[in-house]
């Protein structure tokens, strides 16, 4: 028994030489929890073993590091977004400020200005200062970038700082949550006011699309489907909404409601925070302050 369980240790502390990162640091917890389980045997049997596992895993968590540590907020952070290529992050602060961070190698050509680290304030037309951006969403077509703030404007930016457009339609409060649809077709908002924005990339995110709905609660989230075919939306009542997205004869964006879900814990615990579909769009989780993850099948919506 106890040969077996050195040969375990001597095994895993071995296996360290050509393992890093983060399975290097797993095998070696390995290793100090087996040592530690018989530590009694291991100090008065095989003290080497014991020296051994400790000295990797020393050097091993001496060898992770940080990739990069992106400082310069002054207050809380309350969004992080990372582009498609995994090459820029974007994050909004109660600073009122949105920060454009290059995780790439900068670079001085204006053209290839995306790799440069930016910071843009939430200012009005007159440079008046507005209220902070409290979330934000990365289109995987292009570089467009969707800002929503507290005064419930949404706004476009490019991926080097410009602001690009400010959407006529604005929310009457906060808005809790944008996203852009996979692929980047649609563009929806949650806001603090109760509603649902819907606008499309066909018009340039010029105008509201149409569509069902009859909430009255605060929207405290939204997501697409990952097939980009659904959208749900939940509330501070514990509802969730879920639309179908397809389109009329003319091409033109049609938005069908299929199905309301109620978060079935006691009413005052009912206010949504997380809303995920299943990576096949077939489920649908939430949860909030109730402390219960509700999961929706959607198979037999669908089918």
């Amino acid at each position: 028994m106890l040969a077996t369980t050195f040969s375990e240790i001597k095994a895993l502390v071995k296996s360290l030489d050509n393992l890093k990162g983060l399975d290097a640091l797993v095998t070696g917890l390995q290793a100090g929890e087996r040592v530690n389980h018989h530590y009694l045997f291991v100090r008065l049997l095989r003290p080497d073993l014991q020296a051994k596992a400790t000295t990797v895993l020393h050097r091993t968590a001496l060898n992770l590091s940080e990739i990069n540590r992106l400082a310069g907020h002054n207050g809380k952070v309350y969004s992080v977004v990372f582009s498609p290529d995994s090459q820029q992050l974007v994050s909004v602060s109660v600073d009122k400020t949105v920060r454009f961070w290059s995780l790439g190698q900068e670079t001085d050509d204006q053209e290839e200005s995306c790799s440069q680290n930016t910071t843009k304030y939430n200012t009005g037309k007159s440079g008046i200062p507005l209220k902070a951006f409290r979330t934000v969403s990365y289109s995987s077509y292009g570089n467009d970038i969707a800002t929503g703030d507290e005064d419930g404007t949404i706004k476009l930016w490019g991926c080097t700082g410009q602001l690009t457009k400010v959407l006529s339609q604005s929310h009457r409060d906060r808005v809790n949550r944008i996203a852009f649809s996979p692929g980047g077709q649609y563009l929806a908002s949650a806001g603090k006011d109760g509603q649902v924005f819907l606008w499309t990339r066909y018009d340039g995110f010029s105008t509201l699309i149409d569509f069902e709905y009859q909430g009255k609660a605060p929207v405290s989230t939204l997501v697409f489907s990952p097939n980009g075919k659904y959208l749900a939306a939940a509330d501070a009542q514990g509802v969730v909404h879920l639309w179908e997205i397809s389109h009329n004869p003319e091409g033109l964006p049609f938005v069908r409601l299929i199905n309301t879900f109620q978060y079935e814990v006691p009413e005052n615990l009912r206010y949504l925070i997380t809303l995920v579909f299943s990576p096949d769009s077939s489920l649908l989780a939430f949860s909030g302050y109730g402390g219960v993850v509700q999961v929706q099948s959607l198979k037999c919506i669908f089918a």
